[in-house]
């Protein structure tokens, strides 16, 4: 996890809510009490089948929390015996849930390849995650994907946990873990979100002739291509991942899209 971005994170959303402790913000009324610490948790989430989304960089805002089952710093079970807090590193305090969630996403984006970071313009996408419902048993979350300043998808997702068959603590916040990864996996394996996540930004097409009497292609490494390009459907549908180009002679040749800069 990039501890820097996220205890720049954790200290910004702490300090909006201190004077809500010093106010006697209460503690739950929870049975027991489950600390949470991301430091603790070992991701088993094997990388191998999100290939396609390893090297992506996505910033993720600040996670809005509109639910109406948590607290600013604590979730629960649904029974509310069960309560649930983060701590991290850098404060000896209990954190906002917002911050826990964010943090805890980005650790798990990475385990699965992908970069998440909190600013910057140098990144393949804008998540934006709002909580709809959270206990240990269940969350309810939206996602909006944006890429080019432009919605791209928006979905509702619901993950269920298994029954807990020990109210161990250790044992429940390795479960408050593994909902983390579930979030994460029910976006990865999402055919839709893949879509929206991996589609390649269309070269342009010099004079807006469109594609059917394309001759070739410039590359962005300053070379020119002239040929049929065999896949052009594909390519004007934003479905290809590949440029295949028959040239003068009668070689068949395979680009990247992200290579062309633009096609003539």
């Amino acid at each position: 996890m990039n501890r820097s971005v996220c205890g720049i994170t954790v200290f910004a959303v702490h300090v909006l809510f201190v004077f809500m402790l010093l106010w006697g913000c209460s503690m739950p009324h929870a049975v027991r009490m489950v600390e949470l610490d991301l430091d603790r948790l070992a991701c088993n989430i094997d990388p191998s089948p999100y290939a396609r989304y390893h090297n992506k960089k996505v910033l993720l805002l600040p996670v809005s929390d509109r639910s109406g089952d948590t607290t600013d710093l604590f979730y629960y079970s649904e029974d509310k015996t069960v309560g649930y807090r983060f701590h991290h590193h850098a404060s000896p305090d209990p954190q906002p849930l917002a911050s826990y969630l964010w943090c805890g996403l980005q650790k798990v984006f990475a385990c699965a390849g992908i970069e998440v970071v909190g600013t910057g313009t140098n990144h393949d996408a804008d998540l934006a995650l709002v909580l709809h419902s959270l206990t240990d048993g269940e969350v309810r979350f939206a996602v909006d994907l944006t890429r080019e300043n432009k919605y791209t998808y928006s979905r509702e997702y619901m993950v269920k946990m298994m029954d807990a068959q020990d109210g161990r603590p250790d044992l429940l916040e390795q479960r408050a873990y593994k909902m983390l990864e579930l979030m994460v996996t029910a976006m990865l394996q999402d055919p839709e979100f893949e879509q929206a996540m991996l589609k390649v930004a269309l070269p342009g097409v010099y004079g807006g002739q469109g594609f059917d009497n394309l001759k070739g292609m410039v590359m962005k490494n300053g070379k020119t291509i002239n040929g049929d390009i065999l896949n052009r459907e594909e390519i004007s549908e934003r479905t290809a991942r590949t440029v295949q180009i028959r040239t003068a002679d009668d070689n068949v040749s395979s680009y990247p899209i992200e290579a062309v800069l633009f096609f003539f």
